[in-house]
C-alpha cells in the first residue's frame, strides 16, 4: 500500500497529493486551502501512527514518530493526549475533526452525512489535571450556544480514556419580593 507523503513547509504540515487530499480530506482530516491540506499535530500523529503517510523534514528525510512527537511537544504540551483522543475515536469508527480552539476540543460527527456538521463536541482532560469549573462552564457554553453535545474524554496516567456526556440544565429560580 503506497502511503502519503507529508511535507513540512514553512513550520506547516502539508498534504499536495491530489489522490491522498481527497481521501484524507473526506474523512474529516485536515483543512483544505488551494488544493492542500493542511493538517494539525494530532492528525500526523494519527497518519503516521497508522502508517498511512510519512513525514519529509526539508532535506528530504523520513521523519520516525517519536521525532514527530518530540517535535510537536516542544509547541504544544498536550499534543500526545489530543493524538490519543484522536485516535481512540478514529478507532471506534467516528469521522473526528479538529476542534473550533487550540485546546483539547474536538468535532466528531457519527456519519459522513453529518461531517459538515457534527454534532459533537469531545473535550479531553487529563485526570489528576486541575480543571477549574469556570473552564467546564466555558466549554459547556460554548458547545450549547453551537447546538453540540458535550463529551469529556477523561485520559488517566496509564493512557485509559473514559468518556462522560455532559448535559446541563438552567434552573429558575425565583426571588420573593
Amino acid at each position: 500500500m503506497r502511503r502519503a507523503t507529508i511535507l513540512l513547509r514553512n513550520n506547516e504540515m502539508v498534504l499536495e497529493d491530489p489522490e491522498f487530499v481527497q481521501k484524507f480530506y473526506s474523512s474529516g482530516i485536515g483543512s483544505l486551502e488551494r488544493n492542500i491540506l493542511k493538517l494539525a499535530p494530532f492528525e500526523v500523529l494519527y497518519l503516521v501512527y497508522t502508517n498511512k503517510a510519512c513525514v519529509l523534514d526539508n532535506n528530504g528525510r523520513i521523519i520516525p514518530f517519536d521525532e514527530l512527537v518530540r517535535r510537536f511537544q516542544k509547541k504544544d504540551s498536550d499534543v500526545w493526549i489530543k493524538f490519543m483522543v484522536y485516535y481512540d475515536l478514529r478507532r471506534r469508527g467516528l469521522i473526528v475533526m479538529k476542534g473550533y480552539t487550540s485546546g483539547l476540543e474536538l468535532r466528531v460527527a457519527e456519519s459522513k452525512a453529518e461531517k459538515d456538521r457534527p454534532k459533537i463536541m469531545v473535550f479531553g482532560l487529563v485526570e489528576g489535571r486541575k480543571v477549574k469549573f469556570s473552564d467546564i462552564r466555558l466549554m459547556v457554553d460554548r458547545s450549547t450556544s453551537l447546538g453540540k453535545n458535550i463529551v469529556l474524554a477523561i485520559v488517566d496516567k496509564e493512557g485509559n480514556i473514559t468518556y462522560y456526556t455532559i448535559s446541563f440544565s438552567r434552573s429558575h429560580i425565583r426571588r420573593s419580593k
